[in-house]
């Protein structure tokens, strides 16, 4: 998983995004990774730093609470460990299904909505 030159080749000379590879080659890719010492093996743990994974959905956080907040103004959306998906959304409003309903009615991607429980 250690590149040997940024991709594209050249891509850390026309900003980012880009994987800049360090002056021994290796790129940091921000994903924890726990180290097998007697295998030599190295397993992602999890995402970057700010990204959650639900399953295979992957949400910036950040973006996450600016969407709930536009929503809602007084909610909030955070991200719990789970052990089967990584993690869970876990949302609060005052509004109660209403903010169900106006994320549903953005687009909003209905694990998101899913967070402020049943309506």
């Amino acid at each position: 998983m250690v590149p040997r030159h940024p991709f594209p080749p050249g891509a850390e000379r026309i900003g980012p995004p880009h994987l800049k590879a360090d002056p021994e080659g290796f790129v940091d890719t921000f994903h924890p990774c726990r180290l097998d010492r007697i295998s030599g093996t190295v397993t992602v743990t999890g995402p970057p730093p700010g990204v959650v994974s639900v399953g295979f959905y992957r949400f910036v956080l950040r973006e996450l609470e600016d969407l709930v907040r536009r929503a809602d103004g007084g909610a909030f959306v955070t991200a719990l460990p789970d052990a089967l998906a990584g993690h869970r959304l876990a949302g609060i409003s005052g509004s109660g299904g209403d903010i169900r309903a106006t994320l549903a009615g953005l687009g909003i991607n209905p694990l998101v909505a899913d967070a402020f429980g049943a309506a």
